[in-house]
């Protein structure tokens, strides 16, 4: 495997950890970035609905 090909692979890797980390924030109640999400789930996140921590997981 050639090592551009690797820094792809990396690289992806990366960038899922970081939006896995995101959504385990946000469903741990942080409210960084929260607005990002859009209307409604915004909402819940507000309203600290249960079901958002299944929406963002």
């Amino acid at each position: 495997m050639s090592q551009r090909q690797k820094s792809f692979i990396y690289s992806g890797i990366s960038w899922t950890i970081i939006f896995a980390l995101m959504s385990f924030y946000w469903a741990a109640g942080g409210m960084v970035g929260v607005r990002s999400l859009g209307g409604q789930i915004y909402q819940m996140a507000l309203e600290r609905d249960p079901n958002f921590v299944h929406v963002v997981w």
